[in-house]
């Protein structure tokens, strides 16, 4: 995040505790640096219209498809509830647009590749997850283009990555999209805090004190030389 403070930290910690004593359902973590290198060329007024928009967009996602009916295989609300209610933990959010999706192993590496696409803090250990969720979205014209296989191999590519998590659970839906493109969407959650991230936070924090400290220190030694010179 943005200028850490030692508050911002123990909030999160505190926060992640909640979780994990299933106070809280489930955590989400935005990491304000991020949303300012992805739209470091909107104006203000359209910053943050864009980042929330963004930040929600996946989920609305994941919420409205849950809700509808495929006639090929549908991620339905009952799981959707249980990866966001029953994940223990932190959740990543992701999607991607494939457009080589003749490819047997393309939906397979979006789904674990657009985790980098997004507005969540970085380095979450996915092999924590409790539970994984994908959606796989496209019109009619594309999906008679992409092989059967290629489905299965995302399902096979995660449990390998999460280390079969306790479900994963997938979405296939034929939607109305003018684009030739395949949307995956994918959700993972009960992930613990990312390791690498505390020590860095714990780091910029100790260094901005130390640098605080040292104008502290500055500043009372010119203002002992001022008043030594006033009493001259």
């Amino acid at each position: 995040m943005l200028r850490p403070s030692p508050m911002q930290l123990r909030r999160w910690l505190k926060l992640a505790s909640l979780t994990k004593n299933k106070v809280v359902s489930n955590l989400i973590v935005v990491d304000n640096a991020k949303i300012e290198s992805i739209y470091h060329d909107a104006n203000q007024f359209e910053f943050y219209n864009l980042a929330n928009k963004s930040i929600v967009e996946t989920l609305d996602v994941f919420n409205t498809l849950s809700a509808t009916p495929s006639s090929i295989k549908s991620l339905d609300s009952m799981e959707f509830s249980k990866i966001l209610l029953d994940g223990e933990g932190l959740s990543v959010y992701g999607e991607f647009v494939v457009e080589n999706y003749e490819e047997d192993t393309a939906i397979a590496e979006c789904v674990v590749n657009n985790l980098s696409n997004n507005l969540l803090a970085d380095g979450m250990d996915l092999k924590q997850s409790k539970y994984v969720g994908f959606i796989v979205a496209a019109n009619k014209n594309v999906w008679d283009k992409i092989p059967a296989s290629s489905v299965n191999y995302a399902t096979a590519m995660i449990n390998d990555l999460c280390g079969s998590p306790s479900g994963v659970f997938k979405g296939v839906y034929v939607t109305d999209a003018p684009e030739d493109v395949v949307k995956v969407y994918s959700l993972f959650s009960g992930l613990g805090l990312p390791n690498d991230r505390i020590v860095g936070l714990k780091n910029e924090i100790a260094t901005l004190q130390a640098k605080a400290k040292g104008q502290g220190e500055q500043r009372n030694v010119s203002l002992q030389l001022d008043t030594a010179r006033q009493i001259r």
